[in-house]
C-alpha cells in the first residue's frame, strides 16, 4: 500500500510493505488520527523500481515479507540513497536487527510499542535521524544466541510474555487457540532451560539495556 500526503510546506511519498492488513489498517487510521492528511491512497504491493526512486519513507517487515526483505532494502538504498526506512517488526532476532541497522535504516521499532513512539521515530527518519527502541535490544538479549532455536511464532509469544499479555490476550491477538499458545509457552520454557515465565521476566530485566 502506498499513500501520499502532505506535511508541512512539501509532499512526501510513504510506502506501507506489510501482508498483515490489520497492521496496515491501524497505520491508516493512526496518520488520520494524528492529523497527517492522506491526500491518495494507492493500493499496490510490489514497489516498482519508479517507485522507490522518488519514494522519500519505506515501512516494511523485511523479516516476515518474502518479497521485501533484507536484501530488497539494500537495493532500495542502493537506488535511493535519500530514502528513509523505518523497519516495524514483531521478530526478535538480534541477528537479523543488526543486519538491519548495519544497512543504515532509520528506525527499528516493534509493532507492540506505543504510538508516540512510532510518531516519534518517523519524524526523526524524515529528517534523517535515527531512532531504534530500546525493547528491540533488550528483547534480542533476552536469551542471546538461544533466541535464535525459538521458531517465528515463539520469538512472537515471548515479545508478548514480555509485554505482560496474558495467554488469552496473545490467543485474541495472534489469532490462535489458548491450548496452541499454552503449547508454545511450554516449549519456549523447555528451550530456554527456565521453569516458570516469571524466571522470563527476571531475564529480560535483567538483561535489558
Amino acid at each position: 500500500m502506498l499513500f501520499i500526503f502532505s506535511l508541512i510546506n512539501y509532499s512526501i511519498l510513504v510506502a506501507l510493505v506489510d501482508s498483515d492488513e490489520i497492521f496496515i489498517k491501524g497505520m491508516q487510521t493512526l496518520f488520520l488520527e494524528h492529523n497527517i492528511p492522506l491526500n491518495k491512497i494507492i493500493f499496490d504491493y510490489k514497489l516498482e523500481l519508479n517507485t522507490i526512486k522518488i519514494l522519500n519513507v519505506l515501512i516494511v517487515d523485511p523479516f516476515k515479507n518474502n518479497s521485501f526483505g533484507v536484501l530488497q532494502i539494500r537495493e532500495s538504498l542502493d537506488i535511493n540513497p535519500n530514502l528513509r526506512i523505518i523497519v516495524i517488526t514483531s521478530i526478535s532476532n538480534k541477528n537479523l536487527v543488526d543486519e538491519v541497522i548495519d544497512l543504515g535504516v532509520n528506525a527499528v521499532l516493534f509493532k507492540c510499542c506505543k504510538t508516540d513512539e512510532f510518531i516519534h521515530a518517523y519524524f526523526k527518519a524524515i529528517k534523517g535521524e535515527c531512532h531504534y527502541c530500546s525493547s528491540i535490544y533488550s528483547k534480542n538479549k533476552l536469551v542471546g544466541i538461544k533466541i535464535d532455536e525459538l521458531t517465528d511464532r515463539e520469538q512472537e509469544v515471548v515479545n508478548l510474555i514480555i509485554d505482560g499479555k496474558t495467554t488469552a490476550e496473545i490467543s485474541e491477538q495472534l489469532e490462535r487457540s489458548v491450548h496452541t499458545i499454552n503449547s508454545h509457552r511450554k516449549n519456549i520454557l523447555k528451550k530456554l532451560n527456565i521453569k516458570t515465565p516469571l524466571e522470563l521476566l527476571k531475564l529480560s530485566s535483567e538483561q535489558s539495556i
